[in-house]
């Protein structure tokens, strides 16, 4: 194993690796900044409301749908809001929501809960690719500083 190199391909490899691991993350937030810098507030229809969770973990989901001009498909969109937002959406049939013009999958309906499991797996991957960086370069390093066999005869 003395003798194996790091190819380029190794490191073109782990940079498509971070690429990959990091775009979602990276996509997420920049949605969620574009509709809160330039998204239109409306009020949409409550199409839906569930509790799938458990007395001790409820969790609150709802469906809207879109005003016809921001949606002509009038699809049902589902979202996870707190306690409150639910009960007032379940009263009133109707919700507040943030959304980008021409992009109604890009919304940000009021009391909606977000989760953090999404970066604590970038962030749990992105620290093995960092490691596996650290192992290529180690062994990378160990290999430019290794005298050629040749002369020992």
């Amino acid at each position: 194993m003395a003798g194996v190199r790091v190819s380029r391909s190794s490191w073109a490899l782990i940079a498509v690796m971070v690429v990959l691991v990091n775009m979602p993350l990276v996509d997420s937030t920049w949605t969620r900044a574009s509709v809160e810098r330039n998204g239109v507030d409306v009020v949409a229809e409550v199409t839906e409301t569930r509790n799938p969770g458990t007395v001790d973990e409820p969790s609150w989901w709802l469906a809207y749908r879109l005003p016809a001009e921001l949606d002509s498909e009038q699809q049902a969109w589902p979202a996870e809001v707190d306690a409150s937002a639910y009960d007032k959406a379940a009263e009133t049939g109707t919700v507040p929501v943030r959304v980008l013009e021409g992009k109604p999958e890009a919304a940000i309906v009021e009391g909606q809960v977000s989760h953090r499991s999404g970066l604590y797996i970038t962030l749990v991957l992105d620290a093995l690719l960092l490691a596996l960086f650290w192992l290529l370069w180690r062994r990378s390093r160990a290999i430019r500083e290794t005298p050629d066999d040749e002369g020992l005869t």
